[in-house]
């Protein structure tokens, strides 16, 4: 019994467990001010920076480890191949989300299975994937709430919203 709900747990797609209000999720604009960014990362680790508010665009991502690297006084050595990285908030590089945000984002689509999505949470060593629809941001997956209903489907609770 416990094997079989278990595979049918992993076959569910992730718009049967996130909550696909958009409101809840940290989110800033890719123009916003590094104080407005800041004010997110007070209560979230993350934020996804989208192009407007409108369309939801995702075009990157800012954790707590991005800020690290522009709180951290840079590092010039004489030994740097290509380009250093100088953004600072000391050297006054930084100014807007756009500054801060990683460009590459690891996504997943709201029609994903669990499966697939534990997989590349894995495969990416990540702990949270937005969720797209058509490029525009609709949710988000973290692997605390993957815990969460996993744990609720051991325990025969409903799991869909």
């Amino acid at each position: 019994m416990v094997k079989t709900l278990v595979s049918r747990f992993f076959e569910l797609p992730i718009s049967r467990i996130i909550d696909l209000d958009i409101d809840s999720i940290p989110t800033v604009l890719e123009d916003d001010m590094v104080d407005d960014v800041l004010h997110v990362l007070r209560s979230s680790d993350h934020t996804w920076v989208i192009d407007n508010r409108e369309k939801k665009k995702l075009v990157g991502v800012i954790t707590e480890k991005d800020f690290l690297e522009i709180l951290a006084p840079p590092q010039l050595s004489g030994f740097v191949f290509g380009m250093p990285d100088i953004r600072s908030l000391g050297l006054g590089t930084v100014e807007t989300a756009g500054d801060v945000m990683t460009r590459k984002v690891i996504s997943t689509e709201k029609d994903a299975k669990i499966r697939a999505v534990i997989e590349r949470m894995r495969s990416y060593r990540v702990r949270r994937l937005p969720v797209l629809e058509k490029r525009e941001l609709v949710g988000e997956i973290t692997l605390n709430l993957l815990i969460q209903k996993y744990h609720d489907a051991l325990n025969y609770v409903d799991i869909t919203r």
